[in-house]
C-alpha cells in the first residue's frame, strides 16, 4: 500500500502539470472523451492579437481592407454612441431599482456594493479619478481647439505660448478654473455637473440646425453634400432633440418630476 499512492502520484503529475483531463479510460470503445486545457489570459491575448494582424494583412493583400479616413471616424462616432447609450442604460438599472439617487458620489458607490462589498467607496472614487483625468486633458484642448478654430487663430499642442498664445491661454484657463472650480468648500458637485448637461442638452438643437445648414452647402461641402436619405435622418433627429429639450423645460418650469 505504501508504494501505490507514490505511483499513483507519478502517474498522473504530467496530467495535472499540463492542465488535462482524461473523462475515460484508455481503450474505452464509444466513450465519450474530453479533454481540458489550461491556457492563461496573456496567451490568448497574444494569440487573439496575431490573429488579428494576420486578418488584416490577408485583407490588405486582397484590397479588401477599408482606409477611407472618413469612413473609419463614422464607424468610432457610432461606436462611442452606443457605449455611451449603454452606460446610461446601465446606471439607471442598477441605480433605480434600489431607490438611490445619486445627489453624491458616496450614494453613487453605493450601487457598488453588491459586487464589490466593502471597497465599493474605493473602487469608485478610483474610477472617478480616472475619468477625471481624461476629462481634465480633452475637455480643455477641446475648448482651446474650438474657440481659436472657429476665429482663424493660430493653434496646435506642440505650438508656443508666443506662436499660439490665445490657444495655450484658453488651455491654461480652463484647466485652472475647473481646478479652482471644484475646490470651492461644500460645492454640490453632482448638481453642478447634472446642470451642465442640461444646458449642453439645451443648446444642441440650435448647433445641430447649423450643422444641417453647413452640410447642405454646396459651396462648403461640395461632392460631399447631404442626400436626402441623410437629410431626413438629420432633420428628424434635430426635430426630436428640439421637442425633448422644450418637454424638459417645460418639465422644470411645471415642477414636474
Amino acid at each position: 500500500m505504501r508504494l501505490v499512492l507514490p505511483a499513483v502520484l507519478a502517474a498522473g503529475l504530467p496530467l495535472w502539470l499540463t492542465g488535462c483531463t482524461l473523462t475515460t479510460e484508455g481503450g474505452a470503445v464509444h466513450a465519450e472523451r474530453r479533454q481540458l486545457l489550461l491556457v492563461s489570459a496573456q496567451e490568448l491575448d497574444q494569440a487573439a492579437a496575431q490573429g488579428y494582424a494576420k486578418l488584416r494583412a490577408d485583407a490588405a493583400k486582397k484590397g479588401a481592407l477599408n482606409a477611407e479616413p472618413a469612413l473609419t471616424r463614422r464607424v468610432r462616432a457610432i461606436a462611442a454612441n452606443i457605449v455611451a447609450w449603454f452606460i446610461i442604460v446601465t446606471t439607471g438599472t442598477v441605480l433605480f431599482p434600489r431607490g438611490i439617487h445619486a445627489d453624491s458620489a458616496g450614494r453613487a458607490a453605493q450601487a457598488l456594493a453588491p459586487v464589490a462589498g466593502h471597497y465599493a467607496s474605493a473602487l469608485f472614487a478610483i474610477g472617478l479619478f480616472g475619468a477625471s483625468l481624461l476629462a481634465a486633458f480633452v475637455l480643455p484642448l477641446t475648448a482651446a481647439y474650438a474657440v481659436t478654430e472657429a476665429f482663424g487663430l493660430e493653434r496646435g499642442i506642440d505650438r508656443t505660448w508666443a506662436e499660439a498664445p490665445a490657444f495655450n491661454a484658453i488651455y491654461t484657463f480652463v484647466i485652472f478654473f475647473g481646478a479652482l472650480f471644484v475646490l470651492v468648500p461644500k460645492a454640490p458637485l453632482v448638481t453642478i455637473m447634472v446642470l451642465s448637461q442640461a444646458v449642453n442638452g439645451m443648446l444642441l438643437p440650435f448647433l445641430l440646425i447649423f450643422m444641417m445648414i453647413i452640410v447642405n452647402d454646396c459651396r462648403i461641402m461640395g461632392r460631399f453634400v447631404n442626400g436626402r436619405i441623410y437629410n431626413t435622418l438629420g432633420w428628424g433627429t434635430v426635430t426630436v432633440v428640439i421637442g425633448l429639450t422644450v418637454t424638459l423645460l417645460g418639465m422644470q418650469a411645471l415642477g414636474v418630476k
